[in-house]
């Protein structure tokens, strides 16, 4: 987990200087093969960020209208659509797609005992300097097990709502405002006494702040690990070299 981390990271983030359609066909490619050998099923990936892929769009049909540059393809009053922007839209899109993809995979793939273990291990050095590293991993740990359980509290919440009368879907923009409005302080007060419901469990497990945590498994950087970071460092001289003047 540890390098799989630093090493989506670094991919994720060299995503953003991508610049042209050879460097974008060699990310897609090597995202393509990362979720291959990851054996997930792409549909239910792309179901998992569904949302932000169309909210990706909207601000590519944004930039579609508004880039200038290049040739005029079509023009409607004041809005013109040119072959600059078609480019630009669809290189933003594509490239902050790949980046989201990515995430996901590294999400569906490791668990959160695992990403916890490993930003731990990885931030293990800085003890030295007085800073809690074991707690810092401990309360991201807690947030990641608890999304999901306070995303289902606010979907029955909005599902109380709905059984008497009350929409976030229908109607202006307003009344969805305040629909969800109504929505926020019973999710809030759910996670009040969830929080509270943790405390107790920790002092009952006699948590102490600085206690040595041990392991069940210690992480071992593995020949799969190697290959992976290989193939990763590969990638960036691929891209480096298709980097066009």
């Amino acid at each position: 987990p540890r390098v799989k981390m630093v090493t989506f990271l670094v991919l994720m983030f060299t995503a953003f200087a991508i610049s042209n359609a050879w460097q974008l066909g060699l990310a897609a490619a090597l995202t393509a093969g990362i979720i291959a050998v990851g054996r997930l099923n792409p549909l239910r990936l792309l179901a998992a960020v569904r949302l932000i892929l169309s909210m990706l769009v909207v601000m590519g049909l944004l930039n579609l209208f508004f880039a200038r540059g290049g040739d005029v393809l079509a023009a409607w009053g004041p809005l013109t659509i040119t072959t600059g922007g078609v480019q630009t839209a669809a290189l933003y899109t594509l490239r902050f797609a790949l980046v989201i993809v990515l995430g996901a995979v590294m999400m569906e793939t490791t668990t959160p005992t695992a990403l916890t273990d490993a930003i731990g291990s990885l931030l293990s050095p800085l003890r030295r300097f007085g800073v809690h590293t074991q707690e810092i991993a401990l309360v991201l740990s807690l947030a990641l097990r608890f999304l999901p359980t306070l995303a289902r509290e606010a979907h029955a919440v909005i599902d109380a709502q709905s059984a008497r009368g009350g929409d976030i879907e229908t109607g202006s923009p307003a009344k969805r405002l305040r629909a969800l409005t109504a929505i926020v302080v019973p999710v809030f007060a759910g996670t009040l006494r969830h929080a509270d419901n943790l405390a107790l469990a920790l002092d009952a497990r006699c948590y102490e702040e600085g206690a040595h945590r041990t392991h069940w498994r210690r992480m071992r950087v593995r020949r799969r690990d190697l290959l992976f970071i290989t193939v990763a460092v590969l990638y960036l001289f691929a891209l480096m070299a298709l980097q066009m003047p």
